[in-house]
């Protein structure tokens, strides 16, 4: 449905209160308080059964009967924007230059999850914290393993026997922490919503785990679909809400909203946590509610969220949601803006592969930046002159006065996009809004894989930047018709003590036909390095014997600087297989090293030698 004119509609949420004589309304808040369920050492995770189910068909977003009354929805929009050549003055954006290319590499061990559903952070020292379905990884930026495991490893203190999923993270510059949730269940007698920070800067160390129930109202509903933001003292998570066993049309109850304190959560103790209920606009919740990310660590009390219509084959309706925390009161004050986009957005096609399709799900948003006074956006979308899959970039230009702009973003070739993400790349939110968007692309002739472009100061765009090519088409899950899911997320993140960098996660082809993660860094355009590089050159080091059945000796340098060295044992996957070592060195400089193997499986195994947290030699050792 499009509205001819916006208008706004005031909420509170908390208790019923009128602000206004036009537009009176309630709201509906829960308090929660949550214990403190477990705690994690991600260098130290207990390896246990590690159960791996390979769905044919994996949940899709907002339960399994969604998927058939979405491609009927598919079929039609098919039907009314049929694929056309694109017009190369419509698909080439080349006005600025594209990102740079920095470090690149593989990310996770997805282990047959489907989708991949890829999400980072990265911290002011460099570690990085990627997430995938299926699994959890620590990682240096030069791409050495400094921990990993399965989500059902990593969760395990927990004792929640259902399948993880959906994993999201986020880092926290201002208190130097990293957060990640994860949801668990896909029925209302099983969901749970896993809530966890870490108790320092060290993402290789304790985490302080939580767990919130996917249930709060103790109905035959279930959480999916999670999606976090911060505030100045606030964590906020959105969740679908969703009821057992009905198609989509009825199934969806609504998007609640998690507000958690991150003083309480970084301290380890109980969180008196707030349900956030009833969010409506002309009596029916809205769908699909993206928090808005601050664009540098400067926050505020306030937290945005996006929503939109879409299930829809074309709509041009944004919904704008602002809260404000009181300083003086628990209250939150809030309000909806129904905006109308310049430019339509609509359900977008699937895309094809050499052989099957990718499924490029609906067209809701999926990632939005706050740059001082203005939100732009990113989400999946038909290209109605050539009926594509494209990426809609919206921009509010001033939330004070809200209204709407937006473009299809193409590529000048046959790639079609899917599965965007948005950071900013400036130096000054009051003078900048540079960004580099993130978008996976497929087509028949080109793999899975995933490109980046740039948008200047005076909204002029780059050519896609080609930053991961696939080896080979995607063929998981077998399905006669070929359907294959590509990803529900990509993640973008500002490196927040280094403008102007960004590190990007997205899906591509393997040479197997697995789906798997690839973790790349990018700059703007003319990027030069603003903060003095904290890593070291790590050096691949000799290892004798190799391989070995008793005892392995190796020669290294340590650097002088160094005042702690750890000697990690990784396995094949990266797992943390025994610290050898972890304390400070009697001398730096040369030294010679020797460990005793015998009792290690035969097999592959990583050896990583670290100085104050940075890996500065590294080795591949073969026990026989």
């Amino acid at each position: 449905m499009k509205y001819q004119y916006p208008y706004i509609l005031i909420l509170l949420l908390g208790c019923s209160f009128v602000l206004t004589a036009q537009n009176p309304t309630n709201y509906t808040s829960t308090p929660f308080k949550i214990e403190k369920a477990a705690v994690q050492n991600m260098s130290s995770v207990e390896q246990g059964f590690d159960l791996d189910i390979k769905y044919l068909e994996a949940p899709a977003p907002d339960g399994d009967s969604y998927w058939g009354a979405l491609l009927e929805q598919k079929a039609k929009s098919a039907a009314l924007y049929p694929r056309v050549k694109p017009a190369a003055h419509a698909t080439t954006r080349d006005l600025v230059e594209m990102p740079q290319l920095f470090n690149n590499f593989v990310g996770n061990n997805t282990n047959n999850g489907a989708p991949c559903d890829n999400h980072l952070s990265i911290s002011n020292d460099g570690q990085l914290v990627s997430v995938v379905n299926r699994h959890f990884a620590v990682k240096s930026t030069n791409g050495f393993w400094l921990s990993a495991a399965t989500l059902e490893n990593y969760a395990d203190p927990l004792n929640i026997s259902a399948i993880k999923y959906d994993p999201k993270t986020l880092y926290d510059p201002i208190n130097d922490r990293f957060v990640v949730v994860m949801l668990a269940g896909f029925s209302s007698d099983a969901t749970t919503i896993i809530v966890a920070a870490t108790d320092s800067n060290d993402a290789a160390g304790d985490w302080s785990m939580y767990t919130l129930p996917g249930n709060p109202f103790e109905i035959n509903t279930w959480s999916d679909y999670p999606m976090i933001t911060m505030t100045e003292e606030s964590l906020y998570l959105t969740i679908n809400l969703i009821y057992d066993d009905e198609p989509w049309e009825t199934g969806f109850r609504e998007t609640l909203i998690w507000k958690m304190s991150l003083e309480e959560l970084y301290a380890g103790t109980a969180l008196n946590t707030e349900l956030i209920s009833d969010i409506k606009f002309e009596g029916s919740p809205i769908r699909n509610v993206c928090p808005v990310q601050y664009a540098t660590e400067e926050r505020s009390n306030e937290v945005h969220f996006l929503s939109n219509r879409n299930f829809d084959l074309e709509n041009d309706t944004i919904f704008y949601v602002k809260l404000i925390e009181s300083p003086d009161s628990s209250i939150l004050s809030a309000s909806i803006s129904p905006l109308i986009s310049d430019l339509p957005y609509g359900v977008p096609p699937n895309v094809d592969q050499q052989v099957g399709y990718l499924s490029t799900n609906d067209a809701r948003i999926l990632d939005a930046v706050l740059i001082n006074d203005e939100i732009q956006f990113v989400g999946n979308t038909v290209d109605f002159a050539t009926g594509t899959a494209a990426v809609f970039h919206g921009v509010i230009e001033d939330i004070n006065a809200p209204s709407v702009s937006a473009n299809y973003l193409l590529t000048p070739d046959n790639r079609e996009l899917g599965y965007p993400s948005i950071a900013f790349t400036g130096d000054d939110i009051q003078t900048d809004r540079d960004v580099i968007i993130l978008a996976a692309h497929a087509a028949t002739d080109v793999p899975a894989g995933y490109s980046a472009c740039y948008m200047d100061n005076n909204g002029d765009y780059s050519d896609w930047l080609l930053v991961k090519a696939g080896d080979n088409y995607i063929d998981m899950l077998n399905q006669a018709d070929g359907f294959e899911r590509w990803g529900d997320y990509s993640a973008t993140q500002r490196v927040y003590n280094d403008p102007g960098k960004v590190w990007v996660s997205s899906t591509f082809g393997e040479n197997d036909k697995d789906a798997d993660t690839w973790l790349s860094c990018l700059g703007k355009p003319g990027y030069i390095n603003n903060v003095k590089d904290k890593t070291l050159d790590a050096k691949s080091i000799s290892v004798f014997p190799n391989p070995s059945a008793e005892r392995f000796s190796l020669r290294t340098d340590i650097p002088a600087s160094c005042k702690k060295m750890d000697v990690q044992l990784m396995d094949a996957s990266g797992r943390l297989v025994k610290l050898l070592y972890s304390d400070k060195p009697k001398r730096t400089g040369e030294a010679e090293l020797s460990f005793d193997i015998s009792g290690l499986s035969a097999g592959i195994y990583l050896l990583n030698l670290s100085a104050d947290g940075v890996i500065f030699a590294h080795a591949k050792v073969v026990v026989n």
